[in-house]
């Protein structure tokens, strides 16, 4: 008598740990306001930490901090931050390069809310989407080149989109075979 042994699935990809983090960096080289001849200076850095795991090989989730630094002529320098989770969507299920599409949801005190700089105001929500592309560079790491829009879900009054470029490093601290 022969016993069914259960095959093992290899389409899994859960239990790895994948460590990124990036570094944006935005800039406003100063614009007239109408109502004088100054100009308006506007520098932001951003810089992400994340941890993620796969649920499969198209599923990804994971957690996210954002510490903005931001500096300009009429607010001075602030620091502000975000935190939440992600999950990303695989286009190209590939081992080398992901394509990706992803959906955020994040608290934070940003408030993209006046027409000149941002200001600080605490237990903020947002939602976002974006895509994402992830080329390897090595075994276990990964350029990250992404883009995000992301959306106030409190009544606040002038607020507009957050939106950023990110440029990272992804790093596998363990893969499942």
């Amino acid at each position: 008598m022969t016993a069914i042994l259960p095959q093992k699935d290899t389409s899994r990809t859960w239990g790895n740990l994948i460590l990124g983090s990036s570094l944006t960096y935005i800039w406003d080289p100063g614009y007239s306001q109408s109502n004088s001849s100054q100009t308006h200076r506007y520098e932001e850095f951003t810089w992400a930490v994340n941890v993620a795991t796969d649920l499969s090989r198209r599923v990804r989730v994971g957690v996210d901090h954002k510490s903005l630094f931001t500096r300009s002529e009429l607010s001075g320098e602030n620091h502000y931050s975000m935190t939440g989770v992600f999950t990303q969507y695989n286009l190209l299920p590939r081992k080398r390069t992901r394509l990706f599409l992803s959906a955020m949801l994040y608290n934070g005190n940003y408030c993209s809310c006046d027409p000149d700089d941002p200001y600080l105001r605490k237990n903020l929500f947002y939602y976002g989407l974006g895509w994402g592309l992830d080329i390897r560079l090595t075994r276990g790491l990964y350029l990250d080149l992404a883009w995000e829009n992301m959306n106030i879900f409190n009544n606040v009054h002038g607020k507009y989109n957050f939106t950023q470029y990110i440029i990272g490093l992804d790093y596998y601290l363990w893969k499942k075979k």
